[in-house]
């Protein structure tokens, strides 16, 4: 078998990154003591969402949480200032208590880019 003829790992293809209200399903879920979580702490919640995908919600301050899509094990070797690094990433700041439903989604990587999504994460840890 030649190079040329290697399957593709399962990595190669971009996972299947949640929807908005999936996003918000996972904050309220840290809302509420994280009770489907795969592992929790103080202010924090991780969750498995498949073999290709970690889920990091992270409660930051008052009602402002942060959800994060990220490959598996990443959370070992990164700090949240290189998520930059990723190739499949992904996140949210999320409002809680500003909207009909309860949710309101404030930024996504989509459309501010991880740069800006850090540097709003980092501004609102600040206080």
């Amino acid at each position: 078998m030649t190079k040329a003829d290697h399957p593709p790992f399962p990595y190669q293809g971009a996972p299947g990154f949640p929807r908005e209200n999936d996003v918000k399903s996972y904050a309220e879920n840290l809302r509420l003591g994280a009770p489907g979580a795969s592992a929790k702490g103080e202010g924090w919640a991780l969750y498995w969402l498949s073999s290709r995908l970690d889920i990091l919600t992270t409660h930051l301050r008052a009602n402002l949480y942060s959800v994060v899509a990220l490959p598996p094990g990443s959370l070992e070797t990164l700090r949240a200032e290189s998520y930059d690094q990723l190739k499949y990433f992904r996140g949210w700041l999320l409002e809680h208590g500003s909207a009909p439903g309860g949710w309101k989604l404030k930024a996504d990587t989509r459309e501010i880019g991880t740069n800006e999504f850090i540097r709003l994460r980092r501004e609102i840890l600040a206080g």
